[in-house]
């Protein structure tokens, strides 16, 4: 995505408001009353607006920058592999902000740690427009990004550490969950979000909105459980078909 949805505070304020109809959120004002006088909506909807910020920040501007890491110049190789362990730094702190802002969010904490997670094929519209919004939009691409990442230490020494049987680096493993995820903020920030602020919509298509966006979040917690490099970011209360990670400190 060039610009981002939730970019000032009156889109936010506009999406709050869209989420105040969802009979859950009403029920989680009631369940727990903000001493602030700030609704679950209003944070729901800031918490919503960080992510967005997050993933900009990863498949805006991280990732293209490790797929142009292209150079053969033999005095470049060393700088490159330093500058890719670095960026892959940068993309675990953005997904241990990601996190925090579902765990900390009352509604979807409660939607995503309700039952045993698994992976799943994430359905998503495939035609032109959304495959040119995702940077990471074809196998030829995941591939690149795979070789590029092999080439970080980091995920070398993983490779050491947790010998894969099947027979898949980790380097695969990153590059997969990251298009997945991707196809995650694409659904949420490029269709659901939309979809709910511009139409008006009572208040069952706000609860079933609100779920879809919760089904997506699960997946990107799936998807960050099933890499070695960003395991350790989840809470262990969250029940994931992989191993879990230690708590985090985010």
């Amino acid at each position: 995505m060039d610009t981002l949805l939730l970019h000032n505070l009156d889109t936010i304020e506009k999406l709050a408001q869209a989420i105040q109809l969802s009979s859950r959120v009403q029920k989680l004002n009631r369940e727990y009353p903000n001493p602030e006088d700030k609704p679950e909506a209003f944070a729901i909807a800031h918490g919503l607006s960080d992510i967005e910020e997050s993933m900009q920040r990863i498949y805006g501007d991280l990732i293209p920058k490790i797929l142009s890491c292209t150079s053969h110049r033999k005095h470049k190789v060393t700088e490159e592999l330093d500058m890719i362990s670095g960026w892959l730094v940068e993309i675990r702190e953005e997904f241990r902000h990601i996190f925090y802002h579902i765990y900390d969010s009352k509604l979807y904490h409660s939607i995503i740690s309700t039952k045993k997670m698994k992976r799943q094929k994430i359905d998503i519209n495939s035609n032109q427009a959304t495959i040119k919004a995702r940077i990471l939009q074809s196998p030829d691409k995941i591939r690149q990004l795979t070789q590029m990442l092999q080439k970080s230490n980091l995920v070398q020494k993983l490779n050491q550490k947790y010998p894969n049987t099947e027979d898949k680096p980790e380097a695969f493993t990153i590059a997969q969950a990251l298009s997945d995820i991707e196809m995650c903020q694409y659904q949420i920030y490029i269709l659901l979000l939309p979809e709910m602020m511009r139409d008006v919509q009572d208040e069952q298509a706000v609860d079933t909105t609100l779920l879809r966006i919760g089904e997506n979040l699960k997946q990107v917690v799936v998807s960050m459980g099933s890499c070695k490099m960003f395991q350790d970011l989840i809470s262990p209360d969250y029940i994931l078909d992989t191993p879990k990670g230690k708590e985090s400190e985010a």
